[in-house]
């Protein structure tokens, strides 16, 4: 019986090892491979610039910081929203001198692109988003407003327009706004809605392979572990099902 068990547990330590030999390698290939890094791009959102009708002084920057929000998840990117307070910016102003006061003071706005290109720059941008509001008018009466924005999507390498993008926001007939400035900011939040609808930013190419491999990595590696269980399971229970070398026999049972 001790021949048998040790024969039990030679062939299934065996099987074991045979699989962790064949299987493991592969599985840290392609983890290795589903762990590279993926460099991301990165948007730099400026403010809008205003209209001289716009009587919304903080309109422009605002939405910006909205649009920088809604699109913080897009796979592949990472968003900043345009700060003259950001390290990189402050170190080309005084610094390196690459940059002058103003060059800053004038950004946002299709009008000032050259500058908000050379910003982006600094900053390590590789795409950026300008644009202005047009035009902005608020009815008393209704307590309705309404913005007419016109935004550009840029690569910041080659300075082509990936997208040219214009929305007319509107405060929700169905609301009730207390105040101008409620309803201009609800105006506001529908074209940045419209925007980013509009602009449909897709993953850059890669990511989304990537992603699956990662996905499938996870798999493959969860069912290594069920495989290598289930065998060291049943090796546990196969050796324990016989009786110990050194137990003796029940009285009146003959010996071997």
């Amino acid at each position: 019986m001790v021949e048998i068990r040790k024969t039990r547990w030679g062939g299934l330590l065996a099987c074991l090892l045979i699989m962790v030999l064949q299987v493991a390698p592969a599985t840290q290939v392609m983890a290795a491979k589903a762990e590279l890094p993926i460099v991301k791009k990165r948007i730099i959102v400026f403010p809008l610039a205003l209209a001289n009708s716009v009587t919304q002084l903080t309109m422009g920057r605002k939405m910006a910081s909205t649009m920088s929000g809604m699109l913080q998840n897009t796979p592949g990117y990472t968003v900043t929203e345009f700060s003259k307070r950001h390290p990189s910016v402050q170190r080309a102003i005084q610094v390196e001198k690459t940059l002058l006061e103003t060059e800053i003071d004038e950004i946002g706005g299709v009008e000032n692109k050259a500058n908000a290109l050379k910003v982006a720059g600094e900053m390590g941008g590789d795409m950026i988003i300008i644009g202005n509001i047009d035009s902005y008018r608020y009815d008393p009466g209704s307590t309705l407003a309404e913005a007419q924005v016109s935004v550009q999507f840029v690569e910041v390498r080659n300075q082509k327009i990936i997208k040219n993008v214009a929305v007319t926001g509107k405060t929700p007939d169905s609301s009730k706004p207390a105040s101008e400035d409620e309803s201009a900011a609800l105006a506001a939040g529908d074209a940045v809605n419209k925007i980013v609808e509009a602009l449909a930013i897709k993953p850059p190419p890669g990511i989304e392979v990537a992603d699956v491999a990662k996905k499938k990595t996870k798999k493959k590696t969860g069912l290594l572990w069920i495989v290598l269980g289930a065998a060291l399971g049943l090796a546990l229970v196969g050796g324990g099902s016989s009786t110990p070398p050194d137990e003796p026999l029940p009285p009146g049972l003959p010996g071997p």
